[in-house]
């Protein structure tokens, strides 16, 4: 059994994206981290690609972003220890890692006895794909690309998402890749006729994409704002696509397992759930 390290994004997707892809639900957050990377280049030095391979074929893949968690795909137990050795070596700490339950849990359980590090849950995500085109919302505003003048705004508001959502990571290195993703370049506004609601986006090769970081304005909800920009955004990138042109064959994104208000209106949409990961966290020492 062979780890193979990666030195940048690109190199990860070309050695493990075409077995990525053969479960694709289950690996599009990984796949759109290590996309979202290639495209708009690392946040730091600390970013980590690994494939783990039995012989020919790949057992398993793992990504991480400086400040920032795990991302796993497959499991293989013994694959799952050689991983969990390797990053204790390199001195890698990690704020958590997700995967599916199982693969997450034997991966907490070795890197934690290396790292002296307490494991702690945080949420359950569940995985929903889109593959039919959404009606049109009927909501009052419209979308539209954040530019530069929509930047404070923005920032303001993913600084919310994060606080609420508990996302991992340090605020200054979410906010550079904010701040690098505008103007066009995966985030979008519905405006009504100010800006009530945003979503992000990430494409993924060939032909998919994966939707995150929705939120709307603590005093614009509870009025379909961000059901109608979700609605909006999968039908514009399964019809014409955006950034590329080229329309996409299904959209992606995950929710917490236990928000049953985000997990309906995700359904109502067409979204339809494809699987669960579990996200743990790892406590270090002072």
């Amino acid at each position: 059994m062979l780890l193979r390290p990666h030195a940048t994004a690109q190199e990860f997707l070309a050695a493990a994206q075409a077995w990525l892809m053969r479960e694709e639900s289950a690996n599009n957050l990984l796949l759109s981290f290590a996309s979202r990377r290639a495209a708009h280049g690392a946040a730091g030095d600390q970013d980590y690609y690994a494939t783990i391979a039995e012989g020919r074929d790949i057992c398993l893949a793992a990504t991480a972003g400086q400040d920032g968690g795990l991302l796993l795909g497959g499991n293989h137990r013994q694959a799952l220890r050689l991983l969990a050795r390797d990053l204790a070596q390199r001195g890698l700490r990690p704020q958590g890692v997700v995967g599916e339950a199982q693969a997450a849990a034997e991966f907490a359980e070795r890197f934690a006895t290396a790292t002296q590090a307490r494991v702690a849950p945080r949420h359950r995500l569940k995985h929903l794909a889109l593959h039919t085109l959404p009606l049109p919302p009927v909501v009052v505003g419209e979308m539209r690309a954040a530019g530069p003048a929509d930047l404070a705004v923005v920032e303001d508001w993913w600084e919310h998402f994060r606080e609420e959502t508990r996302t991992p990571g340090q605020l200054r290195d979410l906010l550079a890749a904010v701040a690098s993703r505008i103007p066009g370049r995966g985030i979008v506004l519905w405006c009504a006729p100010e800006p009530v609601a945003m979503a992000a986006y990430t494409l993924l090769l060939p032909d998919t994409a994966r939707l995150s970081a929705v939120f709307t304005a603590r005093g614009a909800r509870q009025k379909g704002y961000a059901s109608a920009l979700v609605a909006q955004l999968s039908r514009q990138l399964m019809l014409r696509g955006t950034d590329d042109a080229r329309p996409r064959r299904a959209c992606f994104l995950s929710t917490d397992a236990h928000n049953p208000v985000s997990n309906a209106i995700y359904e109502r949409i067409g979204f339809r759930e494809q699987g669960e990961h579990q996200h743990l966290d790892f406590i270090y020492a002072a």
